[in-house]
């Protein structure tokens, strides 16, 4: 996030910057509670 926000401010929200090979959104098929579901890591261990 550094690389877009030079100093991040309290009062402001801000957009999440994903790359597309660190999440993955695939089509729920065994409920019918939602259609898509998203896969994103929150932490590396």
């Amino acid at each position: 996030m550094n690389k877009y926000i030079d100093k991040i401010k309290e009062d402001r929200e801000y957009p999440l910057h994903l790359r597309n090979d660190t999440f993955s959104i695939e089509k729920a098929e065994n409920t019918n509670k939602f259609d898509y579901w998203a896969r994103i890591p929150v932490a590396s261990t």
